[in-house]
């Protein structure tokens, strides 16, 4: 099968990229002695959907697979929606964040951090080396009053620089120490099968939900709900269950 117990999908997410910065832990990854360039597969953002993550990254990853490549790397912007989105896409969700603590640690989405795996400090060089370390221990800390995505792994965070590739090798020994944990607790394989299930039910969803905007019976029917709704004279779920009435009888 295309998924097989030796490839490994996970996910990095910068939640701070600087313009000025070139680049990314991703791009220090690849070009570290881990892995070859061409082994990582890095998927080019969608600007019309928030944070990058297109409705075809998971297709995209299937086919980079089939291909023969073994690892797969899907990356985003870090606007925070698309995180929790792509996390039940791969199986090893890698959250960089930037070296900051106190009130700042306090903004940070909880969402995001609760489908985190791994958790990297970047810029730990240089006069923010100090801070990336301080800011390692807090998320550290706030980990432990999290829940987590597997039974059988507890997040780990760990301080690296993108500038200098310090604690990139120690995050290649980490991802695959996760990929072994993983494997030998069943949690991987369970983890791909729910993840089959789902990728169906929202394609199905997907299609459904464009087959009804292109419809002509049921455009026709919402030119003329619309109005009332706009007015405040019917309820959006109303409109909606007329809606779905009307296409029930007369367009299935």
């Amino acid at each position: 099968g295309v998924h097989q117990w030796c490839s490994s999908t996970w996910h990095c997410t910068a939640s701070e990229q600087l313009p000025c910065c070139p680049c990314s832990v991703s791009c220090t990854l690849a070009a570290t002695s881990w892995a070859d360039v061409s082994d990582i597969c890095c998927a080019c953002d969608d600007l019309s959907v928030a944070g990058g993550v297109s409705r075809a990254t998971y297709d995209a990853m299937v086919i980079c697979e089939a291909a023969g490549y073994d690892k797969v790397l899907v990356e985003t912007v870090g606007v925070g929606q698309s995180e929790v989105a792509v996390a039940d896409l791969v199986d090893c969700m890698v959250l960089v964040m930037p070296p900051v603590g106190g009130d700042d640690l306090q903004m940070i989405k909880r969402g995001i951090m609760e489908v985190a795996d791994i958790i990297l400090v970047n810029k730990a060089d240089g006069p923010t080396e100090a801070a990336a370390t301080r800011a390692a221990a807090e998320y550290a800390g706030c980990l432990h009053l999290m829940p987590h995505r597997y039974r059988c792994w507890e997040p780990q965070v760990l301080p690296v620089s993108a500038h200098t590739g310090k604690g990139v090798p120690a995050l290649a020994r980490m991802v695959a120490e996760f990929q072994q944990a993983l494997t030998a607790s069943g949690e991987l394989e369970q983890c791909r099968t729910r993840r089959a299930e789902a990728i169906t039910w929202l394609n199905l969803e997907e299609q459904l939900l464009e087959g009804l905007r292109h419809d002509r019976h049921v455009k026709w029917l919402m030119a003329r709900l619309m109005p009332w709704v706009r007015a405040g004279l019917m309820a959006p779920r109303s409109a909606a269950d007329i809606t779905l009435s009307y296409f029930y009888q007369h367009c299935s």
